[in-house]
């Protein structure tokens, strides 16, 4: 088999990308699905905090 594979190391990739790839990449292999829902979920958990700060951010510096 003579398959191209990108594989991607997510434990230090920003969130937004974790959560692009957890979406809309393959699943080759899940020896551990449960794990692929909470790295998924933390991803979003991260994003979504992200996204607050960011907002409080912008409100500081458009005062």
């Amino acid at each position: 088999m003579n398959i191209p594979v990108d594989v991607k190391m997510l434990d230090y990739a920003p969130p937004s990308f974790k959560v692009e790839v957890l979406n809309k990449g393959r699943v080759v292999v899940d020896r551990e699905p449960y794990t692929r829902i909470i790295l998924k979920w933390a991803a979003l958990s991260e994003l979504n905090d992200l996204s607050i700060k960011y907002k409080k951010i912008k409100n500081i510096l458009s005062e």
